[in-house]
């Protein structure tokens, strides 16, 4: 049992310390983000280029063509990502905010049915609104909207992490 609870305070610590990075330093996440983002791009690159190298003589001219084309682009997108950190998040933050429109066409579409069938669609409205909100910041503000998301990921795993400390050294129910 002793090992168990710290084991749980251990793992509270990490969580509590990874959420103060998130909640306090986001834009240097965001940009070590980034960063790996560009780095395994590049890696992947070369990693199929000598892949390609070692089987040259077997593949096709067409086939050649295409294959040392992703190769390139891997690398151009790997070098352009370690160059602007930023548009890894973008890219990324852009992402989700497309999925949040398309989720608030889902919730209008479902208010629209339940209209129908004389069911209550306020929630379902205002789900919608949210969402629809949402993926508009995302699309117009990418890296803001990726910071905040870091920051209250990080007081979440805070809160998290003294809640699992608390609950392996106070109230002893891990």
């Amino acid at each position: 049992m002793q090992n168990l609870k710290r084991l749980g305070f251990f793992f509270g610590l990490i969580l509590v310390a990874f959420g103060a990075v998130l909640l306090l330093f986001p834009d240097r996440v965001i940009n070590a983000i980034g960063l790996g983002l560009g780095i395994i791009m590049v890696a992947a690159a070369i990693l199929r280029g000598l892949s390609l190298a070692g089987s040259w003589e077997e593949r096709e001219g067409s086939s050649r063509v295409v294959l040392l084309a992703v190769v390139l682009l891997l690398f151009i997108v790997g070098v352009f990502l370690l160059l602007n950190r930023e548009a890894a998040v973008a890219v990324i933050s852009v992402a989700i905010g497309i999925f949040a429109l398309i989720s608030a066409a889902d919730r209008y579409t479902v208010a629209r049915a339940r209209k129908n069938l004389d069911l209550p669609v306020s929630s379902t409205v205002i789900s919608g609104i949210i969402h629809l909100l949402f993926g508009i910041g995302m699309i117009t503000m990418p890296v803001l909207g990726a910071s905040l998301i870091m920051m209250v990921t990080g007081a979440y795993l805070i809160a998290a992490g003294v809640m699992v400390i608390l609950s392996s050294c106070v109230f002893m129910d891990l």
